[in-house]
């Protein structure tokens, strides 16, 4: 099966594609951009998913796959992310609500405008793959499929892709669902990963939220 693994440059994504390349798929490395040319970049220290850093994550990744002899790419969605959750973020935190931008990045974004400019651009696969700690069942009755937590309950990720369509979840695949995070970790020390330590970020921002919002 050809797979487009979703990749930042932690452990998880690159164990994900590590596994699925063992498993005998013929895997193809998706990176996006998300992080705009030219925008300031106050102080901006610590691990996030949005900033600056994500050069040095895409180069990470690229020498992660060129290593594991498969394609890579990177996918500019620096304009979609921008209209998408930084606008949605401002609006949110302006109206004194407060915004959730990973459960929004990942419905729209990392499952939803990265796969669909991948294949715009002719990148072919039959499956989109990520490293969160959940799980895809289907329900024989109906067809339907349903979102499952990952069995590592210090991990579970399936609060933030809950709100994955029916598309996005027949669609998508996790590897480590059935994995716990030492486990992952393990997998990553044991066939020389220098990722299988990285700090894991913590949130979508390491800078101050007035920052993104301009107050």
């Amino acid at each position: 099966m050809n797979i487009a693994v979703g990749m930042s440059g932690g452990v998880d994504s690159s164990v994900a594609a590590l596994l699925l390349h063992q498993q005998g798929h013929r895997v193809t490395g998706l990176t996006m951009k998300i992080w705009r040319d030219g925008a300031p970049a106050p102080g901006l220290k610590g691990n996030a998913c949005y900033g600056p850093e994500d050069k040095e994550d895409i180069e990470a990744v690229k020498r992660f796959c060129d290593g594991l002899g498969i394609p890579h790419h990177v996918i500019d969605c620096s304009n979609e992310y921008e209209q998408i959750v930084l606008d949605y973020f401002r609006g949110e935190y302006r109206s004194g609500r407060t915004p959730n931008p990973c459960i929004r990045c990942n419905q729209q974004v990392k499952f939803g405008v990265l796969p669909a400019m991948a294949k715009k651009s002719g990148i072919a696969f039959d499956a989109f793959a990520t490293g969160h700690y959940a799980r895809v069942g289907k329900d024989g009755a109906t067809g339907r499929y349903f979102l499952k937590k990952g069995v590592d309950p210090k991990k579970d990720q399936s609060y933030f892709i809950y709100r994955l369509s029916q598309e996005q979840l027949g669609r998508t695949l996790f590897p480590l669902g059935a994995l716990r995070k030492e486990e992952v970790r393990g997998i990553a020390k044991n066939a020389g990963l220098h990722v299988h330590d990285k700090e894991e970020s913590q949130d979508f921002y390491a800078g101050r939220y007035s920052d993104l919002i301009g107050g």
